[in-house]
């Protein structure tokens, strides 16, 4: 080989392994995992955000809005409105300042669809106080990790999003499709009681054959006047202190309620007394429930054996040795 051709050749040689270094860096950079590194998107400030808009697969004219008014969240959707459980609210921010990001990636927007982040594909959400975005969030389709080798034993699962201005694309961990539902009632105020059990003193029960009282006095529980089992009474008390509805009735279906066939009355210091009723309904429903807590609503009394968790008998509190 001639001096020249050596020449040529090195200098082809060279020019090769530079785009080959180029390349190979431009993917490394693309595709590098970010597991376990500092948080990368948008922190959100809970306080400041006051909208909240949940577009699904594109579909405008059902978006959901969640809207905060004088410090209380509504949900909306065209030509509905009701109070939204704030609690719920405050999850879905915080699930966007507490995702754990498993790797970081920058492909060809020709790609998206790949991901299901393509134009009509993705749950948009949209987090605002006033004409402010603080986060643009799209939700695309989740990945499972196979990392037992069997996808029926509690199977990991992860979800690729981007920010809708945004390159990247994030795979984080969780199914956050799951998290952000497409039925409006799933935000809406499901509280029966928002109650602090340690406060509760004093609980009522009237049913139409008979009426009993469970009262503390000196730290004791009585069942009017006998004592009442303490666990039985413990357990109760667990559970009615935050007690949810799950079905949600319309509003013409108990707006003319009058007579209640069952009654709890719950007081205590520094609370307001809380009334719960019962109304015989139709089969499908067997009662509705209502609280002074939660005017607005109403729940069916069959879903989640509602009426039998509220409206228990004497005999749950009777001691076992008597």
């Amino acid at each position: 080989m001639s001096r020249k051709s050596k020449s040529r050749f090195v200098i082809i040689f060279s020019v090769i392994a530079v785009i080959g270094v180029i390349f190979v860096t431009q993917i490394v950079l693309s595709n590098h995992n970010e597991s376990g590194s500092e948080h990368i998107l948008p922190t959100i400030d809970s306080a400041l955000v006051d909208k909240i808009t949940i577009t699904h697969r594109n579909d405008v004219t059902n978006a959901i809005h969640l809207t905060k008014e004088n410090g209380d969240w509504k949900v909306s959707r065209d030509m509905f409105e009701a109070d939204a459980d704030s609690q719920q609210v405050g999850k879905l921010i915080e699930l966007f300042n507490h995702m754990k990001i498993e790797n970081t990636f920058t492909i060809h927007p020709n790609r998206f669809i790949e991901y299901e982040l393509f134009e009509g594909q993705y749950i948009e959400i949209a987090l605002s106080s006033g004409d402010t975005t603080h986060l643009n969030i799209l939700i695309g389709r989740i990945n499972f990790q196979n990392k037992s080798g069997n996808f029926t034993i509690n199977p990991d699962v992860n979800t690729f999003i981007r920010l809708k201005e945004g390159q990247n694309i994030y795979e984080v961990k969780g199914f956050l499709a799951m998290q952000v539902p497409k039925n409006p009632n799933a935000y809406r105020n499901k509280a029966i009681t928002r109650l602090n059990r340690d406060n509760i003193e004093k609980l009522v029960f009237s049913y139409p054959d008979s009426s009993f009282t469970l009262r503390k006095t000196d730290g004791v529980w009585y069942l009017n006047d006998k004592t009442a089992d303490e666990i039985a009474v413990e357990n109760y008390l667990n559970d009615i202190a935050q007690t949810n509805g799950y079905d949600f009735l319309a509003g013409e279906k108990f707006s003319n309620l009058k007579h209640s066939s069952l009654q709890l009355t719950i007081e205590g210091k520094d609370m307001e007394k809380v009334v719960i009723r019962a109304f015989a309904a139709d089969t499908a429903h067997r009662h509705i429930i209502t609280s002074t807590q939660n005017p607005e609503n109403a729940f069916s009394g069959q879903k989640g054996e509602l009426t039998e968790r509220i409206f228990v008998s004497a005999n749950s509190f009777v001691p076992k040795y008597n």
